[in-house]
């Protein structure tokens, strides 16, 4: 007997046409349903199609049809064997038949928009069947690459007209209507017919618009072999056989006689019933995952991502559809520069696990149908292997076969890398200069490093190239940075003609992502101090200063934002002298959005800040700033070339790890990665060392070179990322474990700070722990993965790491409450981690600010009255008080202006213990919290009545309890539902009455004591987002 195989598969990066990927969740319950459906001992795929199982699937699927596509009243839905070629023919035999019942006989015609191979074959077959087929557009002359404006197409006939027939979405050719129907060009009484095979429960469209939809389920919903047909009820009255042979209109055949079909309910003729199954579960699981306004928006983001990268290589990458508004959300359709270039594509994505790629036979070239089920993760890999392709000077020379202008691209690609390396080889390391910026949140650092690079001539002015060293979409849009970047930029003097390598690492400057922070002081010499001069110094400025001032850096203050009417520059130079003790006239204001007085900095860090020491002949050392994972090439770091030079081919040893690596790569940022044949000491650069594993790039890390390392130390300040802050992690749709599972684990490839262990809840199911430097950090993960990937998760409540110490000695890290000790006589010492927090808020608000702090657990340890109105405080808080929102009340309560950011403390001991919340006595544990004793008592009656509020009444009464060390110190009982069992009882039968009463009384007692409280995941989610 063959061995059981498990029901799983590594989700497929597959984008064929036809039949087309579906979800893995659906195809796992479909497999089930096939052997053992309803848990009958009888598999779907057995039963009769006129069974009450069958018929009850058509009509549930009918059902989500009608919810999903809003279907109004006057439409119909029904379900055909075959696809597209079945529907081409039977719309004609149909709706002529109508049309004659209309007119009392008359035999009309169709308009045909002849838009691509589809609505082609559809009007031949009219025409091969014998009807009058009039063509109102057509534009195979243009090889299909556009849909003209309506008022190009020939008018339509409104008096001899049946209807008129679209493709919404040509497949082949890989064009969409995005504005169908046409009110003003369709006349009244001219139904509209629409073939939506391939983009069908794409988009949210108005059925009521259309006259008929047709849509084969094989090219996005479900297996080939059914048909969707949505008709106007009216639509479905024809003819007698008689009368039809009396008007010379022929007869259909009578499997597709669609008001035969409408009448017995689609199961008139044998009809696929897994096939229609598969279907039924597809619409089911879009309407869970919020409707077709969500998956709208899922479709539009992957088809934009797509696009986008393909247009940025158009000597590589053409896209046959020249009109934008007519390219298809679904098929994107492109070719290469030739037929040797399309078969490596092909091959080469394969090997890479991108398949289905091939075009159509007819067109050639490839075709990404991103249909419904394939993940936006799916499209990005796309993405990266076609940017990886494009830019690879093998793949544009293979075989000779690249053009002419491709090849002088690349050629001047490589002599212009040639200059520069020739440049930095007769610059001396006197002159370079490495500096980072130090700035609060929105104070400008992103825009001035934009204008720097624009001076130096590394890129061009311009919105294309906003915010360059942003690399993510979450830096940009909040305004932060994550990820430390650099470039590299050139400058020469214009007073002694020098030339100078400048090199500017952009840091983050929050404190959950102070490891980067410090590493990138620890490659400069020095760092502009950005304050803005309307609002002055922040608290992100103050730590931030100190920090780069405790590393040695010489620090320029840059006023920034002097265009602002609300600037006050003498009382933000103020500000910088008296905090920091800089001096009011190194102070250099700027605009960096204007660019006044940017022109001032270049010269200041020449002149001001220290050339790296090293030297290129020494024994190779590099400090490893920062790293991330590139799909195709593994990790790529960013280091400080401290001593040494390094080159291809090299072999570097961790000291941290021991491992070896081989050097495949070398190079400069500028901005993007530009290859060098060596790199010497004193650049910030990258290197790609064949390592495939992000965890072995540690920040701080120091490399030597293999071979030539005896009795070198490494450099100091090494530290492994320590996670702060710890969440539960849960997909909100169970079934979409695996899916999520892959997005997490492509995310930590570019973050190693975070840590993920799978863990089981029982009232969540399979889920995560995961780990983050801080509650920012974790905010900056979790946006990530919905708005890259589109995911829909649950987060518990945050915990922080507690100590626990042990009578023998023992110690434990606990960061999951469930993991917190039940046997406290075991105990000797629990602690928990406080952080130096520092606050700058406005005068007028300095009361509530320290109440704010006092109630949650804070030590005043400094309070200094700064210029303009500006208090800065230093408070000494829990952690577990910082990461539940104290940043969003301190916003509110300060009306936005407070500003805030932290240092670790170290741990203090702490009276601190698990609460619970149980529901009829079951413990939940995706609610446990750790708690100090001091606040057990309103967190405990607050969550029991929060929770009371989401939880539905059940048949018998229910207890929600929050306890702690198994006493109960809060609670909320819901009642039980009552059901009015006497309803059917004539009012005299009194005996009758109180017997039913007393069995209803007994029956509930006795559901109370075995009875399990059912809570969806819904009531969680509400839950933890209150």
């Amino acid at each position: 007997m063959a061995q059981t195989r498990t029901l799983d598969r590594e989700e497929p990066n597959y984008f064929g046409a036809g039949p087309a990927l579906l979800p893995t969740s659906v195809l796992q319950q479909a497999a089930y349903d096939l052997i053992n459906y309803n848990d009958e001992n009888l598999g779907i795929g057995e039963i009769s199609h006129r069974s009450k199982p069958a018929i009850q699937v058509i009509d549930d699927t009918k059902a989500n049809l009608k919810s999903l596509l809003n279907i109004p009243d006057t439409h119909e839905v029904f379900f055909m064997q075959g696809g597209g070629t079945t529907g081409f023919s039977s719309i004609v035999y149909n709706l002529f038949a109508n049309y004659a019942k209309k007119t009392n006989g008359k035999k009309g015609k169709a308009a045909y928009a002849v838009t691509g191979s589809w609505s082609k074959k559809s009007a031949e077959e009219a025409q091969r069947l014998g009807f009058d087929v009039d063509i109102v557009v057509n534009t195979k002359d243009k090889k299909f690459a556009e849909i003209p404006p309506y008022s190009e197409w020939k008018p339509i006939d409104a008096e001899s007209t049946a209807y008129l027939y679209v493709c919404d979405n040509e497949t082949v050719h890989g064009n969409e209507y995005k504005d169908t129907p046409a009110p003003d060009y369709l006349p009244e009484g001219v139904e509209l017919v629409a073939d939506m095979s391939s983009n069908i429960l794409s988009k949210k469209i108005d059925v009521s618009k259309y006259g008929l939809i047709m849509a084969g389920a094989q090219k996005n919903i479900g297996l080939a072999g059914l048909t969707i047909y949505i008709i106007k009820k009216s639509l479905l009255e024809q003819p007698s056989d008689e009368e039809l042979n009396k008007y010379g209109i022929p007869l259909p055949p009578i499997a597709f006689h669609y008001p035969t079909v409408v009448s017995n309910n689609s199961a008139y003729n044998t009809i696929p019933i897994f096939t229609c199954h598969i279907l039924k579960l597809v619409t089911q699981r879009l309407l869970d995952n919020g409707g077709l306004e969500k998956q709208e928006e899922i479709n539009k983001k992957k088809a934009q991502v797509l696009y986008e990268a393909l247009a940025k290589y158009p000597n590589f990458y053409r896209l046959p559809v020249t009109s934008e508004s007519a390219r298809s959300n679904m098929n994107v359709v492109f070719t290469l520069p030739s037929d040797e270039l399309e078969a490596k594509f092909i091959k080469e994505a394969s090997e890479n696990k991108l398949t289905g790629l091939k075009g159509h036979r007819s067109v050639g070239g490839m075709r990404a149908s991103i249909y419904n089920a394939v993940t936006l993760n799916s499209v990005e890999l796309l993405v990266d292997f076609s940017r990886l392709l494009s830019r690879s000077a093998v793949s544009l020379a293979a075989k000779n076969v690249v053009s002419v202008e491709e090849k002088k691209k690349t050629l001047d690609r490589d002599n212009f890398a040639k200059d520069v390396q020739e440049r930095i080889a007769r610059i001396p390391i006197s002159n370079y200069r490495n500096f980072s910026i130090v700035a609060h949140v929105d104070h400008g650092k992103s825009t001035l490093s934009d204008r720097l690079l624009e001076l130096t001539g590394v890129i061009q002015p311009g919105d294309a190239n906003k915010q360059v060293l942003d690399k993510l979409d979450v830096e940009r849009e909040r305004g932060i940075t994550v990820k430390a970047q650099t470039c590299s930029m050139f400058y020469k003097d214009p007073e002694t003609n020098e030339d100078y390598l400048l090199h500017l690492v952009d840091t983050p400057g929050h404190v959950d992502f102070r490891a980067e922070v410090s590493r990138s002081y620890a490659s400069c010499g020095g760092a502009l101090l950005i304050v803005d001069a309307a609002q002055g110094v922040q608290a992100q400025t103050v730590a931030n200063f100190f920090l780069a001032y405790s590393m040695g850096l010489k620090l320029i203050p840059v006023i920034n934002k002097i265009d602002l009417d609300s600037a006050n520059i003498p009382k933000a130079i103020e500000q910088v002298e008296t905090t920091f003790e800089l001096p009011r006239e190194e102070c250099i204001p700027v605009s960096a959005k204007t660019g006044l007085g940017v022109d001032k900095i270049i010269p200041t860090v020449i002149r001001d800040i220290p050339p790296p020491t090293g030297d290129p002949l020494k024994p190779l050392k590099l400090l490893l700033v920062d790293s991330w994972h590139d799909p195709y090439v593994g990790v790529v770091m960013l280091v400080h070339v401290v001593d040494g030079t390094v080159k291809k081919g090299m072999k570097l040893l961790s000291a941290h790890s021991d491992r070896r690596y081989d050097v495949k790569e070398v190079g400069i940022m500028y901005p993007d990665k530009l290859p060098m044949k060596n790199i010497q000491a004193g650049q910030v650069a990258y290197i790609i060392p064949g390592m495939r594993n992000p965890k072995e790039a540690m920040i701080g890390d120091t490399f030597y070179q293999y071979g030539n390392h005896e009795g070198l130390e490494p450099l100091p300040g090494f530290e492994e990322p320590k996670p702060m802050v710890f969440v539960g992690a849960f997909p909100a749709d169970g079934g979409e474990f695996n899916v999520m599972n892959d997005h997490l684990e492509y995310l930590v490839l570019n973050d190693r700070a975070v840590t993920l262990e799978k863990e089981t809840s029982n009232a969540l199911g399979l889920g995560w722990r995961l780990g983050f430097l801080g509650s920012l950090h974790a905010s900056v993960f979790k946006e990530r993965l919905e708005k890259e990937y589109g995911a829909k998760i649950i987060l518990t409540a945050p915990t922080v790491p507690y100590k626990v110490i042990y009578k023998n000695g023992d110690e434990k890290l606990v960061t999951n409450p469930d993991e917190f000790p039940e046997d406290k006589q075991k105990v000797e010492l629990l602690l928990e981690p406080y952080v130096e927090a520092i606050m700058t808020v406005p005068d007028e608000f300095i009361g509530t600010v320290m109440s704010l702090c006092e109630n949650n657990r804070g030590i005043q340890k400094e309070l200094e009255y700064l210029t303009t109105g500006q208090v800065l405080l230093k408070y000494e808080i829990p952690l577990a008080q910082l990461v539940e929102d104290f940043f969003g009340k301190l916003k509110g309560m300060t009306k936005g202006y407070a500003s805030l950011d932290y240092e670790d403390a170290g741990y203090r001991k702490s009276d601190i213990v698990k609460m619970e919340l149980c529901v009829n006595t079951v413990p939940q544990d995706a609610l446990t919290q750790i708690l100090h004793r001091s606040q057990i008592m309103a967190r405990g009656k607050e969550n029991v009545t929060k929770f009371k509020e989401f939880l539905r009444h059940q048949l018998f009464e229910v207890a929600i309890q929050a306890k702690v060390n198994n006493k109960v110190i809060a609670r909320e009982t819901i009642k039980a539902k009552r059901k009015d069992v006497t309803q059917k009882l004539h009012a005299a039968d009194i005996s009758r009455r109180k017997k039913l009463l007393e069995r209803q009384k007994e029956g509930k007692k006795q559901m109370k004591s075995t009875g399990r409280v059912n809570i969806n995941q819904e009531v969680y989610q509400a839950f933890l987002r209150r």
